[in-house]
């Protein structure tokens, strides 16, 4: 079981069910890009995305359980030779 906020001293934490224990977790992706081509040699794009866990990275059920959702943003310019 988690500890109380208010908890004053020392904690002894010796049994596995007092730890979160750290899981892998799978993740869906969505990453789509938006293209603009400025010249026939010159293309800017965009590309947004997000990453949501679909499991939870916490192993032990009796803590808060945690859904990692991770937002990004990549800007790119290509040039073609």
């Amino acid at each position: 079981n988690m500890v109380n906020y208010d908890n004053v001293g020392i904690l002894v934490l010796n049994e596995k069910s007092s730890f979160p224990g750290f899981q892998n977790h799978v993740f869906a992706l969505l990453n789509p890009t938006l293209a603009y081509r400025w010249k026939p040699d010159v293309e800017f794009m965009l590309q947004p995305s997000i990453r949501y866990a679909m499991n939870s990275m916490v192993e032990n059920s009796n803590w808060v359980q945690q859904y990692p959702v991770l937002l990004g943003l990549n800007v790119a310019m290509r040039k073609r030779f």
